[in-house]
């Protein structure tokens, strides 16, 4: 368990003192471990990450604990969302974004995505994306999102993926526990605040929520609500005028 989730599990039981004598007492008491080395596979995800100049954004769709969930992170501000979806189908992926991006109050100018079905079907070697699944280009287009792809040999903008998926699982989903959906909901608006608007981040020593403040002027309005949104789905009508959609007539 990461030692910033024991301390916050002391001060719910009464611990007043300072995290870094904790931190002390949590290292010496840990018991030594011999490196070793491991292969881990990534479950099904699709992920995302803006560019503004250094104001950029990530987010990243992930199986975790039983629960399928979205995690955004602006990364000039490091202000994370993490919303729970029914799904990893293109439309969860499409409304998702657009009400993380409502809620930062705009969006930037360029989104780098990852290349998962859900957005890219057919792309070259030289990176140049030869067909987008429609739903997805039309939703971004629909709210004005710019979108560029990153590559598996762009190690910053992957890493960047990988590390807001392993953030949001090591800190909440692997080291709580939930009697319910409900129970679950309830800890992840408290965590919200406590990585929003109470702790410094480690990258930039400043609270997201302060720095935010300065990030949120450079972000640009959406063309399209989150509830005004529709999503252009294609079907194949036959000739006698059968629609399928989804492999139902």
């Amino acid at each position: 368990m990461a030692s910033l989730e024991i301390l916050r599990r002391v001060r719910e039981a009464g611990y007043e003192g300072g995290k870094t004598a904790f931190y002390d007492l949590v290292a010496s008491l840990r018991p030594s471990r011999s490196s070793r080395w491991y292969v881990s596979k990534v479950l099904p995800e699709s992920s995302a990450s803006t560019i503004l100049d250094k104001w950029r954004w990530s987010s990243a769709m992930a199986a975790a604990n039983g629960f399928t969930f979205f995690a955004s992170r602006l990364k000039y501000a490091r202000f994370v969302r993490v919303s729970l979806v029914p799904d990893e189908k293109v439309e969860s992926l499409v409304r998702t974004l657009a009400e993380h991006l409502a809620s930062w109050g705009g969006r930037p100018l360029l989104c780098v995505f990852d290349r998962p079905k859900t957005i890219a079907l057919k792309w070259r070697k030289n990176g140049e994306v030869t067909e987008w699944n429609s739903v997805f280009a039309y939703g971004t287009l629909e709210m004005g999102v710019g979108v560029e792809l990153c590559w598996s040999y762009q190690a910053r903008q992957k890493g960047s993926v990988e590390n807001l998926v392993g953030f949001v699982k090591s800190s909440f989903f692997k080291v709580r526990r939930f009697y319910d959906e409900e129970d679950l909901r309830q800890q992840l608006q408290d965590w919200h605040r406590e990585v929003n608007e109470q702790r410094p981040s480690r990258a930039t020593g400043i609270i997201p929520g302060v720095r935010l403040g300065e990030e949120a002027p450079r972000l640009r309005a959406l063309k399209v609500q989150p509830e005004e949104l529709a999503l252009r789905i294609p079907v194949y009508v036959g000739p006698t005028g059968t629609v399928v959609h989804e492999g139902h007539a």
